[in-house]
């Protein structure tokens, strides 16, 4: 995923020059408070390079581009037509309403920038909170340079270079996923959003005109009005072929997505063939199919006896579905509802006792939908949910659907991955082992993903369509949030135009030759026309310079973002670890992270607790216990329980939830505090069983309080605290001690403050 730099741009030659240098050699020694840190060699080092820091180490390279960005938009201004007169000459600067104006804006700055102190301190390794951190270096540098032009991305000739780099990110993202993005076949397709709910929301969007789509074509085929067409044969998700003339209802409403798709390519070259121009074949198809397009009839106008006729002349088709996990993201019910499809047929699964889909509860809910003519229009698997960054089994949902393909069945899979979706650029490397650990001192080694994750990320190619936040796991300025289809005939059905638009035979149309990336580049010209697909209007150039720079600075594949997500990961398993110290250390309260996963022997928790980082990172067993405990990304959720004054712990969940709401209180930020008063800083959330289901539920709530199966709980919500680890330092060695050690011991202290303030503990 190579990208070619802009012709001349002194950005992106600064950027190269600073990958190469390290941006100095006072890079190579800094000073952390008092203690001093050897950042290690130019090659182990480029992570360093990427961020600004939690000490604002690379102040100086940041200013430095940032100042390059403004003077070269400056320069741009004033050679475009140098003829034309200057308008702010030097007698107005000296004016004294520009002179008051001006000083009002310093006025007003300065004020805002005191009260921007109060922010939330996102890229200390003190907080661990939200998903937020810092950004990248080459990510704000070119939001900055991209900002200047102003450019909107709806169409090209409002932004005719930052279209070209929304194109090629999407292209960059598609291929992280493993879709095919050139040559022959299904190709791919992805573009950028506001964010994550806007995606999810066009995923739905997309699954529902797609699963419709097909009464539209056999109405055009029954019609007539198709030179040369007779008839349409389809293939069914058995692998059975029949007339689409022949299709009832329900056989419609069950075909693939990618047969469903082939239709107008199909029916245009039969009309050619028979001697229509394509022009007059497109405008035959579009035509004929117009007033039954869900995009135009609607749900209602759709559900007729005349379109949509009772299966066997008594079984009628009922409302469309979804399924999404119990942890899904409220943009999904939010789209459900946007659709007309309705909240309540956005139907959640259960999760399991791991706080994934219950996949087993998803085939059984498939079954009924069958049983009951209810057309399914898409599963969701989540990649990162928002709480606990659990990955759902996308595997299993696969396996599901080639088996209720069978049976007649069928509905597309959508990966819902804002948070998790970057995690895909480690695929390559985490194949296999380790394969070298870090020596003494070096930095914070790259952890692979358990066997679970792993095994779920390798089948994300085969999911049809995907939600990724650059502005999330990528470290890229808001707003950043990204779609990408694997077939991209699919984007054509929210598109307000004729769905034949994309039919495979496009050709490529060459870019301007003022354009900067140079006029040896071919890019299909519908790829470009970002206005047309999507629930967006107008959204900023800014953005996509932002993603496209820092990927091309920050690969994303494993030399780059893989590199950086697998640090995380390693960070996270060891808080994890080092949250489990606490119970050693303290003989008033423990902690008991959510995770299940597979015990650790006592002697061996003790031996790994004992271990220096050195120590660690240098024992490979060691390291694949780690590789297969806690978080499945790195989002940690726990929650603290307390003994009684009497010396009992307590088991009382409407208590616990009460502890744990005041340590949150103690460690949340919260409107118009001082910020500068938090020594931690974490986030919180809520287990609900009538929303997650019993298993979940009381698995956690037995560990919890350490009860015995069977308990019945009268609490309908479990509070927890939750850490997102996006720091790839966290976890380093300084002096041999990484820094999280400090971390987790300041938020034990604080765990013991509110035992004892609220009268708990052993006296």
């Amino acid at each position: 995923m190579k990208h070619e730099p802009f012709v001349g741009s002194g950005i992106i030659k600064s950027v190269n020059k600073l990958e190469a240098s390290k941006c100095s050699k006072g890079l190579n020694q800094k000073k952390v408070g008092s203690t001093s840190v050897d950042l290690g060699s130019e090659g182990d080092r480029k992570v360093a390079a990427w961020f600004l820091g939690p000490r604002a180490e690379n102040l100086d390279i940041f200013m430095k581009l940032v100042e390059e960005a403004i003077t070269d938009h400056a320069y741009w201004r004033r050679g475009f037509h140098p003829e034309d007169p200057v308008v702010i000459n030097d007698a107005i600067q000296r004016e004294p309403g520009y002179l008051d104006a001006i000083g009002r804006t310093k006025s007003e700055l300065f004020k805002l920038l005191a009260q921007l102190k109060g922010s939330a301190p996102f890229s200390s390794m003190r907080y661990q909170g939200h998903m937020c951190w810092d950004q990248t270096i080459p990510g704000m540098v070119a939001y900055v340079a991209g900002m200047l032009y102003n450019q909107n991305n709806t169409a090209t000739e409002a932004s005719p270079v930052t279209t070209i780099l929304e194109y090629l990110v999407g292209k960059d993202l598609c291929e992280m996923f493993g879709y095919q993005t050139e040559g022959e076949g299904v190709l791919s397709w992805g573009h950028l959003t506001c964010g994550g709910t806007t995606a999810n929301i066009e995923a739905l969007w997309a699954g529902r005109n797609a699963k419709y789509y097909p009464i539209a074509i056999k109405k055009a085929v029954e019609s007539g009005n198709l030179t040369g067409v007779t008839d349409l044969v389809v293939t069914l998700p058995d692998e059975n072929t029949k007339n689409i003339t022949e299709l009832n209802s329900w056989e419609l409403l069950n075909l693939t997505l990618d047969e469903t798709l082939s239709f107008p390519a199909q029916l245009i070259k039969t009309m050619t063939d028979a001697g229509e121009s394509e022009e007059n074949a497109q405008q035959l198809l579009e035509d004929n199919t117009y007033d039954y397009l869900l995009q135009n009839a609607g749900l209602l106008g759709l559900y007729t006896e005349e379109l949509l006729p009772p299966v066997d002349g008594t079984n009628a088709i009922k409302p469309p579905v979804y399924f999404v996990p119990a942890s899904k993201h409220y943009s999904l019910p939010k789209g459900a509802a946007i659709l007309g499809v309705g909240g309540k047929n956005l139907r959640a699964i259960p999760l399991d006792k791991y706080g994934r889909m219950d996949a087993a509860e998803l085939y059984s809910e498939l079954l009924k939908c069958k049983a009951a003519f209810e057309p399914v229009i898409s599963v969701t698997a989540v990649f990162g949910t928002t709480e606990e960054g659990n990955v759902d089994p996308i595997d299993k949902i696969l396996s599901i659907r080639a088996d209720m393909r069978a049976k007649g069945l069928d509905f597309s899979v959508h990966a819902d991955g804002a948070w998790g979706g970057y995690f895909a650029s480690m695929l390559p490397r985490i194949a296999t082992k380790i394969a070298a650990l870090p020596t003494e001192n070096e930095p914070v080694p790259v952890l692979p993903m358990s066997d679970y994750v792993l095994r779920q990320y390798q089948h994300i190619k085969e999911a049809d369509t995907i939600t990724v936040d650059p502005h999330k796991t990528g470290y890229i300025p808001y707003p950043a949030g990204a779609f990408c289809y694997r077939n991209k005939l699919m984007r054509s059905l929210v598109a307000f135009s004729a769905p034949y638009t994309n039919t495979g035979n496009e050709g490529s149309t060459p870019i301007d030759d003022q354009c900067q990336l140079g006029n040896e580049h071919n890019y299909p010209e519908e790829d470009l026309v970002m206005g047309l697909y999507g629930i967006e209007g107008s959204k900023p150039g800014a953005a996509a310079a932002g993603v496209y720079l820092s990927h091309a600075v920050i690969p994303a594949d494993p030399s780059g973002y893989g590199t950086l997500l697998g640090r995380t990961l390693f960070n996270c398993k060891m808080f994890h670890l080092a949250l489990l110290a606490l119970n050693e250390e303290s003989d008033n309260f423990y902690v008991e992270p959510v995770p299940h996963t597979q015990e650790i022997e006592p002697a061996t928790l003790k031996s790994l607790h004992e271990k220096t980082y050195n120590d660690f990172i240098q024992d490979p067993k060691a390291m694949d216990i780690l590789k297969e405990q806690g978080a499945d990304l790195n989002i940690l959720c726990f929650a603290f329980n307390f003994r009684r004054s009497d010396g009992v712990w307590n088991t009382d969940l409407a208590d616990a939830n009460a502890f744990n709401d005041e340590i949150f209180n103690r460690c949340g930020v919260k409107l118009y505090d001082n910020i500068h008063d938090y020594r931690f800083v974490t986030s919180a959330t809520s287990f609900p069983k009538s929303g997650y289901g019993d298993v979940f539920f009381n698995d956690y709530a037995n560990r919890l309080l350490r009860q015995e199966g069977g308990t019945e709980w009268s609490t309908d919500s479990i509070r927890v605290m939750r850490s997102v680890i996006m720091d790839p330092w966290l976890a380093e060695s300084h002096d041999g001690v990484p820094f999280l050690k400090d971390v987790v011991a300041e938020f034990g202290s604080i765990v013991c403050e509110v035992a004892r303030d609220m009268g708990y503990g052993m006296t």
